[in-house]
């Protein structure tokens, strides 16, 4: 189902092709039956007989993964040219967070290891800034103990990457277990997480979450 914002776009390229014009390859977005909206790549062209057109030929595919994969470069790329032009430590994790939100997530926390060995968050972003708050909030009233093992601090200690899709707030208790900390979690939106180990140079410095709040946006394995 083509998603309202497009439905003109597509009415006008349908007119294009049953006047006997060829319509270049385009995009737009669709909404699956499960209410899942992904980007779909169209190619169509007129059916002739006897000189009229009598129909169309028209092919389409799902390009969702390809388009995210798109950003994960740029991103990276992105990354790379603020890691080289920050001599701050900090503002550059922030920036980085940033630039994760603009493109991949709803909000991104990013964890680094202390003199001590324990994570703290050094960079904390959210699309909303009322959320954002929230969560810099959270993070003071329920910082990591350096015996946790879950979440952030096992990325960051086992150096292995985490993905979870379809975050339901039964999955969230097994993680959450203070009640508090649940409902702000959940207040913030968490249907999807990424979470990948911050490594320069070979060494694995802390991690970096990167998380959706809308369900059924999840990331791709």
């Amino acid at each position: 189902i083509v998603a309202p914002e497009h439905r003109e776009r597509v009415r006008a390229k349908f007119e294009r092709i049953m006047q006997g014009e060829e319509n270049p390859p385009y995009e737009l977005i669709a909404q699956t039956p499960d209410g899942r909206k992904i980007i779909v790549e169209v190619k169509s062209r007129p059916i002739f007989e006897n000189g009229k057109v009598m129909g169309l030929l028209g092919v389409s595919r799902d390009i969702t993964a390809q388009k995210q994969n798109e950003a994960h470069l740029r991103l990276l790329a992105k990354s790379g040219i603020v890691v080289a032009a920050s001599k701050n430590y900090t503002e550059t994790l922030d920036q980085i967070a940033r630039l994760v939100v603009s493109s991949l997530a709803d909000w991104c926390v990013i964890h680094v290891f202390d003199s001590t060995g324990l994570l703290q968050p050094k960079a904390i972003t959210h699309f909303d800034p009322a959320k954002e708050r929230l969560l810099r909030q959270m993070h003071v009233d329920f910082p990591y103990q350096k015996d946790d093992k879950s979440g952030s601090a096992r990325v960051a200690k086992t150096g292995e990457s985490i993905l979870v899709n379809g975050i339901t707030d039964k999955l969230l208790a097994t993680t959450v277990e203070d009640p508090v900390q649940f409902e702000l979690v959940k207040s913030v939106g968490t249907a999807a997480v990424m979470c990948v180990p911050l490594t320069i140079s070979g060494r694995t410095l802390g991690a970096m979450s990167l998380v959706r709040g809308e369900k059924g946006k999840d990331y791709d394995e």
